[in-house]
């Protein structure tokens, strides 16, 4: 388990090692996001060409999409690439699924270190994780599923029972949307 110095659960919580293990996960997060353009560039492709080799594309396709936006909004994404992820501020990793990965996962690892997407692209280790997660085939849960009175906080950003908020630097809650996961 792995929480960020600045993060915080506000409400009781049951044992998640307990409950990942019951529900047989690899991962537990407290919520998805999406990454998208510059950050994901060549990413999608990699995780596609592992999973093509042993058969399992639709693992991968349906965490990529291009973004689309409602209209009137600001959308500095319109038409890119995205790959649905999740924050790690909060995780509840099952570790011995990564020591020995199956074929799909270790090849898609292989990969990564090889085409160093990770410093010409900035591609992060949750969106990465979350591709091996795919190509693993292992399930993830997330928080509101074993603790739905929760609210977990990062910084200003706050999910949970109370619904998605930011407070801004003059102490205003502002709701906001979280995609898909």
């Amino acid at each position: 388990m792995r929480i960020d110095s600045d993060a915080t659960i506000d409400a009781r919580m049951p044992d998640l090692f307990a409950m990942v293990r019951l529900r047989g996960a690899a991962y537990l997060t407290p919520v998805g996001n999406a990454d998208c353009g510059d950050i994901v560039e060549g990413l999608p492709g990699l995780a596609y060409a592992a999973a093509e080799i042993y058969g399992l594309e639709a693992r991968v396709k349906r965490l990529v999409y291009r973004k689309a936006c409602r209209p009137g909004t600001l959308c500095v994404d319109r038409g890119k690439l995205c790959v649905l992820g999740f924050y790690n501020n909060l995780e509840v990793v099952r570790v011995a699924d990564f020591i020995a990965p199956p074929p799909a996962a270790a090849t898609f690892a292989s990969a990564v270190q090889r085409s160093l997407g990770i410093y010409r692209h900035r591609w992060g280790d949750a969106i990465i994780r979350r591709l091996m997660l795919a190509l693993m085939g292992s399930s993830v849960i997330y928080l509101d599923e074993l603790a739905p009175r929760s609210e977990y906080c990062h910084r200003q950003f706050c999910v949970g029972a109370r619904g998605n908020t930011r407070t801004d630097k003059f102490g205003q809650v502002h709701a906001f949307e979280l995609a898909a996961g």
